[in-house]
């Protein structure tokens, strides 16, 4: 039995990172099945969110802290800049992803098309037109960001690139993604790369 579980669903964006995170650093360890809301997932998390972490006797909840707790606490190759300016970039397109990308590209459109929609719920065609600008402007930022660069970290793959490139993934899933897309050649690039890793095809979510 292992140790180290992380406790939510494969599909989820946030759960995947948590994965991709121990993955990258070598870690084994087991993903138990809790969904969102459950009376497991909310002994472990006090908004019933996805993921927990449980590493032997301490829980922690919130995937920005999971995935540092990550880095810091397992050997394996370093998933945050060396430099404080580094880090602080990386911090930066972190914070895009959750308070500007997620909402409108999540929320606004993955969800009603992927999730809401085929569970019956009725789709507001107009929100999703009017989610796909702001998903677009924040894309753009990131697009802007990656010029030059390999990684959201510069030449170092970083706890950015986990946060962003499970978002990333869905959004190519729904008819607007050529659009939000369009024009934006190094988020393109990146996400080939990305998708290349080792990691991120072991920890690949099923869909359907």
């Amino acid at each position: 039995m292992s140790e180290v579980k992380v406790f939510g669903v494969p599909q989820s964006s946030y759960t995947w990172s948590a994965r991709l995170a121990l993955t990258e650093k070598g870690v084994e360890h087991e993903l138990v099945i809790s969904p969102p809301r459950s009376e497991q997932q909310s002994a472990r998390h006090p908004f019933g969110k996805v993921p927990a972490l449980v590493h032997g006797e301490h829980t922690i909840f919130e995937t920005v802290a999971i995935i540092r707790y990550v880095d810091e606490a397992f050997d394996g190759p370093a998933l945050q800049p060396a430099t404080p300016l580094g880090r602080a970039r990386m911090h930066q397109w972190m914070g895009i992803n959750d308070s500007y990308l997620y909402p409108s590209a999540i929320f606004g459109v993955v969800l009603p098309r992927l999730v809401f929609g085929p569970q019956g719920a009725p789709i507001d065609e107009g929100a999703i037109k009017a989610a796909v600008p702001k998903a677009r402007q924040a894309l753009k930022v990131l697009n802007d960001g990656l010029d030059g660069q390999t990684w959201f970290g510069g030449d170092t793959f970083s706890l950015a690139d986990i946060t962003l490139g499970p978002v990333l993934f869905y959004c190519g899933f729904v008819p607007e993604g050529p659009e939000m897309f369009a024009g934006f050649g190094n988020l393109e690039r990146w996400k080939g790369r990305w998708l290349e890793r080792p990691a991120v095809q072991a920890t690949m979510p099923p869909r359907g």
